[in-house]
């Protein structure tokens, strides 16, 4: 029986309050690095209030599905955030599958507004027409919202008055879905996963309580945002308060150079990733001292693997998790990584 003068468990803030919330405390801080943008707290938050304006002048409103086709990209950790404030629903698809097989999950998902850079704007416009989606936009045209990069106004004052908001965010509730993620379907068909604001800022908050991460780190998202991987990287980084950089696809030579020259200090990956990295005529070149663990899961990860980067100095910490659980539920620490990997 649940003790009436216990202490409730603390509420979870909302995905969009979660950035405002760190614009708010560290407005100048750097926040995102992706396709040569440069972007601090307050214009990332700025970019996130303007995507969530433009989605309410499309008339998307709370529990509306919003599918995404597009590399990782600054546009969609801003449509994350935007998504996440008008209290819509975001389904980023798998671009890696061909139309025949994404209009079962596009048919699944039922989105009201289909968006995509000009790269899979074909394919967007194919599946909007094949199911009735009512409005396709395509990123760096039209009504997509630029980056807020160099303006000059106060923290997205402006932008939340245009957009009818009061204290900054449309009403949002914790327990309200933000994220449809579909499983690899390697037992069937793809199955969509509801996870919730809540859901996905406590499975953040328990890995940044439990391991190394610091305030000041420069964390790399290399994990496509249709995985949750990927998903709960760009989570967490502003509730730690961190730097994201944010590269458009997986090419080995380029992220050891940029793990060098931009500092990183940790990412999460799978197996074969970790893989191209030692096997890269790079590897042994790059001054990778500024990494201080990896996590890596979403399928087995070979102990020579692990201890090819323990030789290097670099902890790769076994994760298991799902698709359901918003990422990682256990991680092994550094201590175990060469016995319990």
């Amino acid at each position: 029986m649940t003790d009436p003068s216990a202490p409730s468990a603390p509420a979870a803030p909302t995905i969009g309050a979660l950035l405002e919330r760190r614009a708010l405390r560290d407005s100048e801080a750097p926040a995102l690095m992706s396709d040569g943008v440069q972007l601090n707290y307050r214009e990332l938050h700025n970019w996130a209030v303007a995507v969530d304006a433009a989605l309410s002048d499309a008339g998307i409103g709370s529990g509306d599905r919003v599918a995404v086709l597009s590399r990782n990209s600054a546009a969609s950790i801003a449509l994350y955030f935007g998504v996440a404030r008008r209290g819509a629903i975001l389904c980023n698809a798998n671009i890696r599958l061909e139309g025949t097989e994404l209009a079962p999950i596009i048919e699944d998902c039922a989105p009201a507004l289909i968006i995509a850079p000009p790269e899979f704007a074909e394919t967007a416009a194919d599946l909007a027409k094949r199911f009735g989606i009512a409005q396709r936009w395509t990123i760096g045209e039209g009504s997509f919202p630029e980056s807020p990069r160099g303006r000059v106004n106060e923290l997205g004052s402006d932008l939340v008055a245009a957009a009818g908001l009061m204290n900054g965010q449309a009403p949002v509730s914790s327990d309200q879905p933000l994220l449809l993620v579909y499983t690899s379907g390697t037992t069937g068909r793809p199955r969509g996963a509801v996870l919730s604001h809540a859901g996905l800022y406590w499975a953040a908050a328990s890995m940044v309580a439990s391991h190394d991460y610091r305030p000041t780190d420069v964390c790399l998202i290399p994990v496509p945002m249709f995985h949750v991987g990927g998903m709960s990287s760009a989570t967490f980084f502003p509730l730690l308060g961190a730097c994201a950089i944010v590269p458009p696809a997986w090419e080995a030579g380029v992220i050891l150079r940029t793990i060098e020259t931009e500092r990183v200090n940790h990412f999460f990956a799978v197996a074969t990733m970790l893989r191209s990295l030692i096997e890269h005529p790079d590897f042994g070149a790059r001054d990778l001292s500024s990494l201080r663990f990896i996590m890596a899961g979403g399928a087995p990860v070979p102990i020579e693997l692990i201890k090819a980067y323990s030789e290097r100095g670099i902890p790769v910490l076994h994760t298991y998790g799902s698709t359901e659980t918003a990422g990682p539920a256990t991680v092994v620490d550094p201590k175990h990584q060469l016995t319990k990997g």
